[in-house]
Protein backbone atom coordinates (compact mmCIF):
# COMPACT_ATOMS: atom_id res chain seq x y z
CA UNK A 1 0.00 0.00 0.00
CA UNK A 2 1.42 3.49 -0.86
CA UNK A 3 2.30 5.50 2.45
CA UNK A 4 0.09 8.38 3.46
CA UNK A 5 0.12 11.12 0.94
CA UNK A 6 2.15 9.42 -0.97
CA UNK A 7 -0.48 10.65 -4.53
CA UNK A 8 -2.10 14.22 -3.07
CA UNK A 9 -3.20 14.64 -6.37
CA UNK A 10 -5.59 11.50 -6.01
CA UNK A 11 -6.87 11.53 -2.76
CA UNK A 12 -9.30 8.50 -3.22
CA UNK A 13 -6.67 6.65 -3.33
CA UNK A 14 -4.56 8.08 -0.11
CA UNK A 15 -4.95 5.17 2.95
CA UNK A 16 -4.60 9.06 5.12
CA UNK A 17 -6.98 11.07 3.14
CA UNK A 18 -10.23 8.56 2.09
CA UNK A 19 -11.71 8.24 5.37
CA UNK A 20 -12.20 11.93 6.23
CA UNK A 21 -13.81 11.56 2.28
CA UNK A 22 -16.77 9.93 3.81
CA UNK A 23 -16.56 11.30 7.45
CA UNK A 24 -18.80 14.18 7.35
CA UNK A 25 -22.47 13.68 6.12
CA UNK A 26 -23.40 16.68 4.26
CA UNK A 27 -20.18 15.85 2.08
CA UNK A 28 -21.57 12.37 1.21
CA UNK A 29 -24.81 13.72 0.65
CA UNK A 30 -23.68 16.09 -2.14
CA UNK A 31 -21.31 13.86 -3.43
CA UNK A 32 -24.18 11.08 -4.26
CA UNK A 33 -26.70 13.61 -5.01
CA UNK A 34 -23.90 14.70 -7.83
CA UNK A 35 -24.31 11.31 -9.40
CA UNK A 36 -27.49 10.54 -9.47
CA UNK A 37 -28.03 13.96 -11.15
CA UNK A 38 -25.59 13.40 -13.59
CA UNK A 39 -27.11 9.95 -14.58
CA UNK A 40 -29.33 10.77 -17.27
CA UNK A 41 -31.14 7.30 -18.89
CA UNK A 42 -31.37 3.56 -17.84
CA UNK A 43 -32.05 2.10 -14.30
CA UNK A 44 -30.24 3.07 -11.12
CA UNK A 45 -27.24 1.04 -10.59
CA UNK A 46 -28.03 -0.75 -7.47
CA UNK A 47 -31.45 -2.20 -9.76
CA UNK A 48 -28.75 -2.86 -12.18
CA UNK A 49 -26.84 -5.27 -10.30
CA UNK A 50 -29.95 -6.32 -9.01
CA UNK A 51 -30.89 -7.48 -12.58
CA UNK A 52 -27.03 -9.15 -13.18
CA UNK A 53 -27.12 -10.89 -9.90
CA UNK A 54 -30.80 -12.66 -11.04
CA UNK A 55 -29.39 -13.27 -14.21
CA UNK A 56 -26.67 -15.52 -13.03
CA UNK A 57 -28.02 -16.73 -9.99
CA UNK A 58 -31.94 -17.19 -10.45
CA UNK A 59 -32.02 -19.41 -7.48
CA UNK A 60 -30.91 -16.31 -5.16
CA UNK A 61 -34.86 -14.94 -5.73
CA UNK A 62 -36.53 -17.85 -4.18
CA UNK A 63 -34.06 -18.88 -1.27
CA UNK A 64 -33.96 -22.84 -2.77
CA UNK A 65 -31.01 -24.93 -1.61
CA UNK A 66 -30.09 -26.43 1.88
CA UNK A 67 -28.14 -22.98 2.52
CA UNK A 68 -29.13 -19.29 2.35
CA UNK A 69 -26.51 -17.94 0.72
CA UNK A 70 -25.16 -15.19 2.13
CA UNK A 71 -24.32 -11.75 -0.16
CA UNK A 72 -21.71 -9.82 0.94
CA UNK A 73 -22.57 -5.89 -0.11
CA UNK A 74 -18.87 -4.87 0.40
CA UNK A 75 -18.10 -0.53 0.46
CA UNK A 76 -22.19 -0.82 1.09
CA UNK A 77 -21.46 2.93 1.82
CA UNK A 78 -24.42 4.96 2.75
CA UNK A 79 -26.93 1.52 2.49
CA UNK A 80 -28.84 2.66 -0.61
CA UNK A 81 -27.23 0.11 -2.87
CA UNK A 82 -27.84 -2.62 -0.53
CA UNK A 83 -31.77 -1.47 0.43
CA UNK A 84 -32.49 -2.72 -3.33
CA UNK A 85 -30.15 -5.64 -2.92
CA UNK A 86 -32.25 -6.86 0.03
CA UNK A 87 -36.04 -5.31 -1.51
CA UNK A 88 -35.10 -7.90 -4.37
CA UNK A 89 -33.05 -10.71 -2.74
CA UNK A 90 -35.08 -11.54 0.26
CA UNK A 91 -34.52 -14.55 1.38
CA UNK A 92 -30.28 -14.00 0.90
CA UNK A 93 -28.78 -13.36 4.56
CA UNK A 94 -26.74 -10.15 3.28
CA UNK A 95 -23.76 -8.45 5.04
CA UNK A 96 -22.82 -5.00 4.45
CA UNK A 97 -19.39 -4.36 4.79
CA UNK A 98 -17.69 -1.17 4.18
CA UNK A 99 -14.11 0.38 6.13
CA UNK A 100 -15.77 3.63 7.28
CA UNK A 101 -17.29 3.49 10.67
CA UNK A 102 -19.16 6.63 9.68
CA UNK A 103 -20.69 4.96 6.27
CA UNK A 104 -21.60 1.51 7.92
CA UNK A 105 -23.22 4.20 10.82
CA UNK A 106 -25.17 5.57 7.65
CA UNK A 107 -26.40 2.27 6.18
CA UNK A 108 -27.34 0.93 9.59
CA UNK A 109 -29.45 3.78 10.67
CA UNK A 110 -31.10 3.80 6.63
CA UNK A 111 -31.28 0.54 7.03
CA UNK A 112 -33.25 0.06 9.95
CA UNK A 113 -35.23 3.14 9.50
CA UNK A 114 -36.58 2.48 5.94
CA UNK A 115 -36.46 -1.60 6.54
CA UNK A 116 -37.76 -1.82 10.22
CA UNK A 117 -39.35 -5.53 10.13
CA UNK A 118 -37.75 -7.18 7.39
CA UNK A 119 -34.46 -9.17 6.45
CA UNK A 120 -31.76 -7.21 7.96
CA UNK A 121 -28.41 -7.02 7.47
CA UNK A 122 -25.63 -7.57 9.34
CA UNK A 123 -22.90 -4.73 9.56
CA UNK A 124 -19.19 -5.14 9.13
CA UNK A 125 -16.26 -2.99 9.12
CA UNK A 126 -13.69 -3.83 7.40
CA UNK A 127 -11.10 -2.68 4.47
CA UNK A 128 -11.37 -4.90 1.15
CA UNK A 129 -8.00 -5.55 0.55
CA UNK A 130 -8.42 -7.39 3.86
CA UNK A 131 -11.64 -8.41 4.51
CA UNK A 132 -12.77 -10.02 8.28
CA UNK A 133 -14.42 -13.30 6.93
CA UNK A 134 -13.23 -16.92 6.61
CA UNK A 135 -12.34 -18.42 3.31
CA UNK A 136 -15.55 -19.45 0.63
CA UNK A 137 -18.03 -17.59 2.86
CA UNK A 138 -20.08 -16.06 0.75
CA UNK A 139 -22.24 -17.34 -2.34
CA UNK A 140 -22.15 -13.49 -4.08
CA UNK A 141 -20.45 -10.23 -3.82
CA UNK A 142 -21.46 -7.21 -5.11
CA UNK A 143 -18.26 -3.87 -4.96
CA UNK A 144 -20.30 -1.52 -6.18
CA UNK A 145 -18.38 1.97 -7.07
CA UNK A 146 -16.16 1.20 -4.03
CA UNK A 147 -12.79 -0.32 -6.33
CA UNK A 148 -11.73 3.26 -7.04
CA UNK A 149 -10.15 4.00 -3.57
CA UNK A 150 -7.67 1.52 -4.38
CA UNK A 151 -3.97 1.85 -5.72
CA UNK A 152 -4.18 -2.07 -5.98
CA UNK A 153 -7.73 -2.86 -7.32
CA UNK A 154 -6.10 -6.34 -8.28
CA UNK A 155 -5.36 -6.90 -4.73
CA UNK A 156 -8.86 -6.05 -3.72
CA UNK A 157 -10.53 -8.19 -6.14
CA UNK A 158 -8.28 -11.44 -5.45
CA UNK A 159 -9.68 -10.50 -1.74
CA UNK A 160 -13.23 -10.55 -2.64
CA UNK A 161 -12.59 -13.77 -4.63
CA UNK A 162 -11.00 -15.68 -1.73
CA UNK A 163 -14.47 -15.14 -0.23
CA UNK A 164 -16.40 -16.39 -2.34
CA UNK A 165 -17.93 -20.46 -2.54
CA UNK A 166 -16.90 -22.57 -5.69
CA UNK A 167 -19.07 -20.97 -8.50
CA UNK A 168 -19.49 -17.55 -6.18
CA UNK A 169 -20.52 -14.52 -7.96
CA UNK A 170 -19.08 -11.27 -7.86
CA UNK A 171 -20.50 -8.52 -9.16
CA UNK A 172 -18.00 -5.27 -9.70
CA UNK A 173 -19.46 -1.88 -10.60
CA UNK A 174 -16.91 1.10 -10.89
CA UNK A 175 -16.09 4.64 -11.75
CA UNK A 176 -12.78 6.70 -12.96
CA UNK A 177 -10.64 7.80 -9.84
CA UNK A 178 -11.64 11.90 -10.64
CA UNK A 179 -15.25 10.87 -10.88
CA UNK A 180 -15.75 14.16 -8.55
CA UNK A 181 -12.53 16.05 -9.31
CA UNK A 182 -14.93 19.69 -9.03
CA UNK A 183 -16.44 18.65 -5.91
CA UNK A 184 -13.00 17.61 -4.10
CA UNK A 185 -11.87 21.60 -5.42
Amino acid sequence: MPRPHEHPERPFTDPAVVPSLYADRNRVDRRSNALLSAKIHGSHVAHTAADLLLSAAPAFATGRGDLTPVLGDIGCGNGRPTRTLLDRFPHLRVLAVDASAAMLAEARSHLTTTRPHVNRPLFLQGDFHRLPLADRTLGAATAIFCLYHSVQPAHAIAEIARTLKPAGIALLITKSADSYHELDQ
